[in-house]
């Protein structure tokens, strides 16, 4: 065939062709990596098996296992409290319920101290809030039933003889990758959920 016989036809091949199909390539290659993207925890939970609620709920919001957890087990029931959930001055305190037991996790970003109670016999959240500028230390300030306690030492701000009327709960401070291998059914709150 000369070139001759090729300048009329209107299908014969042009250099650009070659062009668009790489272009189209290229795109279909980058769709096909974004479908089958996984974060670090979703390859290895399925690399050993089905993802847990929790670890469905850690991955829709980027918790990774070295972040810090609160994990507190009580009464046959184990969660995760993510740091980053009440790290924020407005959200120092979280009443809660874990199973059937009230469960209040409090944390004080000036102090970085955590503490978790409860009330035995109590089947609904804690009366617990926090109060805004009532320290002035820069020591955050717990409210319980109208009476105000330093949370950190949970005596009580006006330096009466009132006993903290609730029970601390043992918690662990620990990574949410630590916390699961000791408890893999653990339940999480990240913030978005509870």
């Amino acid at each position: 065939m000369n070139t001759a016989d090729t300048q009329g036809q209107p299908g014969g091949w042009k250099p650009w062709h070659a062009g668009v199909i790489l272009l189209v390539l290229a795109g279909l290659f980058f769709v096909y990596l974004l479908a089958n993207h996984q974060t670090g925890n979703e390859a290895e939970s399925q690399a050993s098996g089905p993802m847990t609620d929790a670890q469905r709920l850690a991955a829709m919001n980027r918790l990774r296992d070295e972040d810090l957890v609160i994990g507190v087990a009580i009464d046959n029931t184990a969660k995760a409290y993510a740091l980053s959930a009440i790290h924020n001055p407005d959200r120092h305190v979280h009443n809660t319920m874990q199973g059937e037991t009230p469960v209040t996790i409090t944390f004080c970003n000036l102090a970085d101290c955590v503490q978790v109670f409860t009330l035995p016999g109590t089947r609904q959240p804690l009366p617990l809030t926090i109060v805004h500028g009532a320290s002035k230390d820069k020591k955050m300030v717990i409210r319980v039933n109208g009476q105000q306690f330093d949370q950190s030492t949970l005596e009580s701000t006006d330096k009466s003889s009132r006993e903290f009327p609730l029970k601390t709960v043992p918690f662990s401070r620990t990574t949410w990758g630590e916390w699961r291998k000791l408890h893999p059914d653990s339940e999480l709150f990240t913030g978005n959920s509870d």
